[in-house]
């Protein structure tokens, strides 16, 4: 980076006037680990999930719905839109053929992770900000303003 600085400097007196500088530093290139970027929410994104296999990942955002995403490419594969409030968190069963999301609108959603289908709504009594599937697969806990939640889900 001191030898860009100072080649900067050197050829600095040679820029045609007016020019535009930086007031501040430059942020840095991204990690070399960084694969890509997913882009597509408008809002915040508050939680991501990976699939068992590693094949599609789901991100909730404020922007009140979730994208599917493929792990391999970074192409979306699908909006699930039907919350009325911010997305806080979300989970992937451990089977991977279902998503649960936990809403600020108090509910869980509950999607067929391959065709985006809204297959469940599950209320409680507060905003939510985070769920989890159990490894049976068939319960779910969430999190929120109202405290820890444990739900029984019958596909």
């Amino acid at each position: 980076m001191k030898e860009l600085s100072d080649l900067c400097q050197a050829f600095e007196q040679d820029i045609p006037r007016p020019y535009l500088a930086s007031w501040y530093p430059l942020p840095d290139l991204p990690d070399p680990a960084l694969i890509r970027t997913l882009s597509g929410h408008t809002s915040m994104v508050n939680g991501c999930a990976i699939s068992p296999i590693g094949d599609y990942i789901v991100s909730a955002s404020w922007d009140s719905m979730l994208k599917v995403w493929d792990a391999h490419t970074g192409e979306e594969l699908r909006t699930l839109r039907g919350h009325s409030s911010e997305v806080w968190g979300c989970a992937i069963s451990p089977a991977g053929d279902f998503i649960v999301s936990a809403s600020w609108d108090t509910t869980l959603k509950v999607w067929d992770a391959h065709t985006g289908a809204c297959l469940s709504t599950l209320y409680v009594n507060g905003p939510l900000t985070a769920c989890a599937f159990h490894p049976d697969g068939m319960h779910i806990v969430a999190a929120g303003e109202g405290g820890v939640y444990f739900l029984r889900w019958v596909r």
